[in-house]
């Protein structure tokens, strides 16, 4: 069975109990509603997971909602859902990511991982699957991907920390920063791994790269149409005049 709990800014539904909270000051509202929510997980038998929401969610269903609540229902995995909804006339600043789905083991406050927007409906029920192997104690990476894709996300992540010990030059840094973020981008997405040169390689070819007529002023490529800063650092990429090839590690 599936339970959904509402949970909003100044009132709390829980299991049909409905508490009103009467607290002027913010901060101290949020404490009551953390440790409420942190009560329900820390008692939960079941996979967890906590809808954030905003706008128009304190008088509608949201679109998030809309999207999820066929797929929740027709779910079979064992499963509580949490509603956190605040008031878009009275939110609390810092304000807080929305929309969201949070992913809980039972009796644990620590999240597992966290989807934002239209990603959390399209990775749905993947991340259940995802979030129930976690629950038995196997790592995001190795719950996420197979036996290749665990061995390559252990060799880029060591070339990464290898490369942090080293005095980069100015553009090298910018590449290997562009492509952490593209890292860890694809690697949260939980599939589309991209396999990556050395920095070496990567600065190598982007020199290349600026020396070419073709190269525009927003560092693309009028032959290929690629953005280079991203193709010169995956390993299956090519100039397409010949200039520099694929790399292999081998």
């Amino acid at each position: 069975m599936i339970m959904w709990i509402l949970t909003r800014v100044g009132v709390l539904l829980l299991d049909q109990l409905r508490v009103v909270f009467n607290i002027n000051y913010l901060g101290g509202y949020m404490k009551k509603l953390l440790s409420n929510v942190r009560d329900v997980i820390l008692n939960e038998d079941r996979l967890i997971i906590v809808l954030v929401l905003a706008e128009d969610c304190m008088e509608h269903e949201t679109g998030l909602e809309h999207e999820l609540r066929p797929m929740v229902e027709s779910n079979e995995i064992p499963l509580r859902v949490l509603r956190v909804c605040f008031d878009a006339n009275n939110m609390p600043w810092p304000r807080p990511m929305t929309e969201c789905v949070y992913y809980f083991a039972p009796k644990k406050f620590n999240p597992l991982f966290l989807r934002t927007g239209l990603e959390a409906v399209r990775r749905f029920e993947d991340d259940i699957k995802i979030a129930s192997k976690m629950m038995d104690g196997v790592s995001y990476d190795e719950a996420s991907f197979d036996d290749e894709g665990v061995k390559l996300i252990d060799e880029t992540e060591e070339m990464f920390d290898s490369e942090s010990t080293k005095e980069l030059p100015p553009t090298t840094k910018m590449l290997r920063n562009f492509a952490k973020d593209m890292w860890k981008s694809a690697k949260s997405a939980g599939k589309g791994l991209p396999v990556l040169v050395p920095a070496e390689i990567a600065t190598e070819r982007y020199t290349i790269c600026e020396g070419c007529p073709k190269l525009t002023e927003e560092f693309r490529c009028t032959e290929c149409g690629c953005f280079m800063k991203k193709k010169t650092q995956l390993a299956q990429s090519s100039c397409p005049i010949g200039k520099w090839s694929e790399f292999n590690k081998e």
